[in-house]
């Protein structure tokens, strides 16, 4: 209760002691608080209680109660969950049995010490990783020399390859990664070993493959890995002897998964980089290439964090990218960036789409009344795009499908803007689309950029480059 008494202020020190150590915690994310108050929803007026508007009264709480009670605190201590040394064994040893292996790495705010440590394994291993931009693998100076993918759900929708590449080993960091490609191919080649690395306890396989999970901190389990991984080979006694096992595995498992990635990028490029239409893949090209070093970028779900999985290269800048799959799938986007862009101090840019934009329209308000930055680039496509690319697009009938599940608005998303204060930018050329967000960055308050898709054109060129993916991985196995 909103009282001046030391039993409220004890409560109130606990209960934030308790949401900190909640929301930073081995699982993070938001807490909820209920925070009760009693008719008339203010403190009540006792003979002793000093007027409302005295300069006692307006003091804060913890300089109304005694100097111990105000400087009392709660403290959380956490320790890392540490591997068992015999897990860390058998682990290796599986390793280093199996040659046909992938670090898999899925949604997690990776700092970079992890990544690192992750990228230190799979090149110690020979092992590909297929990283996703929400893993924080695929963007900062780790990436430099490790086998870091980013055109894996591209490539592995090709059936052939997909079963050429059936792994036995699937070791996953993160949460259950957002590619549908990915997903298939485990499910069409079930590798005989998936351990799933979390910390938390939490057995989040929609796949139903894992064999394993292994609840220990990834960091440690990664450093303890490497560590054994470099004395793994029995006659492993010199340097040289190591490098050359390394070698040996990348001339065969790894360097198929090489080609395929070098293929599929240089068909992304060639269909990309002559695109003048407004059509998402360049658009994030665009995007990354403009956006400043450590920048946080808050993806929105539905099309933009697929089309960032397909579509964002590996680069050695440093990117955060994070995204909410919400209980809706797109509810609560802005607010979410807010938060994001609120705890920060640098920049924050938040793509999304344009019906998520419209369903969390109201948090600019928050936005305006708390002065809070943030760029948004918006793709418009007017309405939900993502069902355009589901088999229901073709079954079926079309005015049913136009209402019902594209949903279009014919809304504005400018004027939207505007009237809570925001500035606008509908950019109409490249060179106007990164003038106009390196514009948007350096201003105060929230600023959108919104890019208009014609989306059954869209549909076409997502085929088209999946088209000229394939033609380019058919070319290079039929190379000699």
């Amino acid at each position: 209760m909103p009282e001046s008494t030391e039993p409220a202020l004890r409560y109130a020190k606990e209960l934030a002691a308790r949401a900190v150590a909640e929301a930073s915690g081995l699982a993070p994310g938001p807490v909820h608080l209920n925070i009760p108050f009693r008719d008339p929803l203010v403190p009540p007026l006792g003979p002793r209680e000093d007027p409302p508007g005295s300069a006692s009264a307006q003091a804060p709480l913890a300089a109304q109660t005694s100097p111990q009670s105000a400087t009392k605190t709660v403290r959380f201590h956490r320790a890392a969950l540490a591997p068992q040394t015999k897990d860390v064994r058998w682990l290796a040893e599986l390793c280093r049995r199996c040659e046909r292996g992938v670090i898999s790495c899925g949604p997690m705010d990776a700092d970079p010490s992890l990544a690192t440590a992750i990228a230190k394994l799979a090149t110690q291993l020979a092992w590909p990783v297929l990283a996703e931009p929400t893993s924080q693998l695929r963007s900062g100076p780790h990436t430099s020399g490790a086998p870091i993918l980013a055109c894996s759900d591209l490539f592995l929708r090709d059936p052939r390859l997909a079963a050429a590449l059936a792994p036995e080993v699937v070791l996953r960091f993160g949460t259950s990664p957002t590619s549908k490609a990915l997903k298939l191919w485990l499910e069409q080649h079930a590798p005989a070993h998936v351990i799933l690395v979390d910390p938390t306890g939490q057995w989040q396989d929609p796949t139903h493959l894992a064999t394993d999970l292994l609840q220990a901190d990834p960091l440690a389990l990664c450093e303890a890995l490497t560590q054994q991984a470099a004395h793994a080979d029995p006659a492993g006694r010199s340097e040289t002897r190591s490098e050359v096992r390394t070698e040996t595995r990348t001339e065969g498992w790894l360097a198929q998964f090489t080609r395929a990635e070098r293929a599929s990028a240089r068909a992304v490029d060639d269909s990309t980089e002559a695109e003048d239409e407004w059509l998402e893949p360049r658009a994030l090209r665009e995007l990354a290439t403009a956006l400043p070093d450590d920048t946080l970028l808050y993806v929105s779900n539905s099309m933009p964090v697929r089309d960032l999985d397909a579509f964002l290269p590996v680069s050695t800048r440093p990117l955060r990218v994070l995204c909410n799959r919400g209980a809706s799938g797109i509810d609560g986007m802005i607010s979410s960036a807010l938060g994001a862009a609120a705890g920060q101090p640098q920049p924050v840019v938040l793509l999304i789409g344009d019906l998520a934009f419209l369903h969390d329209v109201g948090a600019l308000l928050t936005a305006r009344r708390n002065a809070v930055d943030l760029t948004i680039v918006v793709f418009d496509n007017d309405g939900g795009g993502i069902f355009s690319f589901l088999p229901v697009a073709r079954v079926a009938d079309a005015e049913l499908f136009e209402r019902h599940f594209r949903t279009p608005h014919g809304t504005q998303l400018g004027p939207i803007a505007k009237s809570f204060g925001a500035h606008v930018a509908r950019p109409v050329s490249w060179e106007h689309f990164r003038s106009s967000l390196k514009d948007a960055i350096a201003s105060p308050g929230v600023s959108v950029v919104e890019l208009a898709i014609n989306r059954d054109r869209s549909v076409e060129h997502h085929r088209e480059i999946e088209r000229r993916v394939g033609d380019a991985l058919r070319r290079d196995a039929e190379a000699p």
